[in-house]
């Protein structure tokens, strides 16, 4: 007579001695179980997490990662932790909201990189999975991400809350083919990945969804430790929530977790010069401009009228930003172009910033009638 794995006895004692048949007995064949080869269904340690708080482990992947402000998940009997947080990206770890320490608050928008570095959002979710004494290949884990800013995660149903929810066993094989490392021998593993590029990126488009770094919404992330047995040991389950910023850099309130952006008020210096000097031409002056100024982010536009083979125009006594001149051509040197009597004269000066950092317009009007209406510049 065979037996199956659970090993069921059945005893027979024959009908001479007057005793029928003895119950079934099971014992508990899981390792990671409390009551691991003793009589009866596997018990459990029970799981607990301890948020806004850090693994033992050090973050050892990137450059001076930290591991604060995370969720540990813990299973105290094996010696396992699942951790999850948020880092914004080139600042820091993010601490969550009071009141809801599993909840991450970023501001939506693009991250401020280095040069050459890629944008993309403003956060990477952090993880670290530590196995203790065991390596991957005794457990199975876990991974959830959820891509859809809709606020509406079910954590009674993983498979169909998240956008991508797997083990890790599955994905190991390809990571063992960039870096070389057996992940199924190895009893650590860490990661911090941005939703806007990479492979996660590739990933959600091929299920169909777009990641906007800009949009405003919830993003729920959660990794699970089951034993081979499929009893969940830890876990650990965060949210992202990005809310309405103003993403301008140009703004007064830039990043400053406020919707709605305000900006300096600009003013104007009239029959004034700017810092800058006139590097065009010879011996252009700066004189007599009317020099528009954006004080917070140190940018001026100004314009100028210039006399030509003469000098710079002096606005009208009482209206500073009219400049006569007479009409007719210009008195040149002999074997210069005549042309009008007057050019413009422009200089902006972006300061700490460059022409990509911003939009400059420039309009010209080459109708003398005098109908020009400033709330409609297209036309004017």
């Amino acid at each position: 007579m065979t037996f199956s794995f659970q090993t069921k006895r059945l005893i027979l004692i024959g009908l001479a001695f007057g005793v029928g048949s003895l119950h079934a007995q099971t014992s508990c064949n899981d390792p990671l179980a409390s009551n691991f080869e003793e009589a009866g269904a596997c018990t459990y340690c029970e799981s607990v997490n301890q948020l806004n708080s850090s693994p033992e482990e050090e973050i050892t992947i990137g450059s001076g990662l930290s591991n604060d402000h995370m969720n540990v998940g813990i299973d105290a009997c094996n010696g396992i932790t699942a951790s999850l947080g948020v880092l914004e990206r080139y600042v820091g770890n993010v601490e969550p909201e009071a009141g809801n320490l599993t909840n991450y608050q970023v501001n939506n928008g693009f991250a401020d990189v280095p040069e050459d570095a890629e944008a993309g959002s403003r956060w990477n979710y952090l993880l670290s999975v530590n196995l203790g004494e065991y390596v991957f290949e005794d457990v199975d884990v876990k991974f959830g991400l959820d891509f859809d800013p809709a606020n509406d995660f079910d954590a009674a149903n993983l498979a169909d809350s998240y956008t991508i929810f797997g083990s890790f066993s599955e994905a190991f094989p390809f990571v063992q083919t960039g870096t070389g490392i057996d992940y199924a021998q190895a009893s650590i593993f860490q990661d911090s990945q941005n939703f806007d590029f990479g492979f996660w990126s590739q990933l959600a488009e091929g299920a169909n969804v777009d990641f906007d770094p800009n949009a405003v919404g919830v993003y729920n992330i959660g990794v699970y430790v089951y034993s081979l047995e499929g009893a969940l040991l830890a876990s650990s389950e965060v949210s992202v929530e990005t809310v309405a910023s103003c993403n301008d850099p140009l703004a007064s309130n830039y990043n400053m977790g406020e919707g709605v952006c305000t900006y300096c008020e600009s003013t104007n210096e009239l029959d004034s010069s700017p810092e800058e000097e006139f590097t065009i031409g010879s011996g252009l002056s700066n004189d007599h401009m009317n020099v528009g100024i954006d004080a917070c982010n140190g940018i001026t536009a100004s314009l100028g009228v210039l006399e030509r083979y003469v000098g710079n125009v002096e606005p009208e006594a009482g209206n500073l930003t009219n400049y006569q001149v007479n009409n007719g051509f210009a008195d040149v040197p002999e074997g210069a172009e005549a042309g009008a009597r007057w050019n413009y004269l422009l200089s902006v000066n972006l300061g700490d910033y460059v022409f990509e950092d911003v939009e400059v317009k420039f309009g010209l009007d080459f109708d003398p009638a005098d109908n020009f209406n400033a709330d409609n510049l297209e036309t004017s």
